[in-house]
């Protein structure tokens, strides 16, 4: 395959995860970063899409709550720098099934922006 822009960035990963029912981490990496997305119960009587951000040791954990969307939800965003070069994560996730029984698709890019100034 061939070099991908999106957007004047380059890709430089991306890919998909079908999580089990009751999955609640996916742990990604990209060079010497780590990523955790940590899917929280969703919030009484439901609401737009939420995260929350953190850096707990080695890694930076991106809390989704209300991602329980059949149609998908989404979130872009730096996440930190590689050189001179940010970051960029990208994700949407859709979920299957209800309650118990309910597994998430997670479609995920990282891309490099242009240098960071400063």
């Amino acid at each position: 395959m061939g070099k991908i822009k999106a957007g004047g960035r380059d890709v430089v990963g991306s890919g998909a995860i079908v999580t089990h029912p009751g999955d609640k981490v996916i742990e990604l990496s990209y060079e010497n970063l780590n990523f955790w997305l940590i899917v929280d119960p969703p919030s009484d009587g439901g609401g737009a899409p939420v995260l929350d951000f953190a850096i707990v040791e080695d890694r930076l954990e991106i809390r989704l709550r209300n991602f329980d969307n059949a149609l998908g939800s989404s979130w872009s965003g730096d996440v930190g720098k590689i050189g001179p070069r940010k970051l960029y994560l990208s994700f949407s996730v859709h979920t299957i099934g209800t309650g118990e029984n309910m597994s998430r698709t997670f479609n995920y890019t990282f891309s490099l922006g242009g240098a960071i100034d400063g």
